[in-house]
């Protein structure tokens, strides 16, 4: 299960060759939050519904967001990338993927 949550409302695309299968928000200053459930005790569509009903998100004067979630606790993903919970910080800059690549012609 995955609750899609937007600053502003959904709009479906309308035409062209994602006609109903995108959606968008209108504006540049948009915020997009994917939650999926990971919770082995939360199984049902009403119990998942029921948990996630009240999550937020907030904006701070740093551009930081916070996010109050029911499992995790507060999450706060920071402008530079990172992603602070639970006492723990990810950072795309010690794990994102880094080299190279090639093309083989065929």
């Amino acid at each position: 299960m995955a609750l899609l949550f937007g600053s502003q409302s959904f709009h479906i695309v309308e035409t062209g060759p994602t006609r109903h299968c995108e959606v968008q928000q209108h504006g540049k200053t948009t915020t997009w939050l994917v939650r999926l459930n990971d919770a082995a005790d939360i199984q049902s569509l009403d119990s998942f519904t029921q948990t996630f009903a009240d999550l937020t998100v907030q904006h701070e004067a740093d551009d930081t967001l916070r996010v109050l979630d029911p499992v995790y606790g507060e999450v706060r993903f920071l402008p530079d990338g990172r992603v602070e919970a639970q006492g723990r910080t990810l950072d795309p800059d010690v794990w994102s993927v880094a080299g190279t690549h090639c093309e083989l012609t065929l």
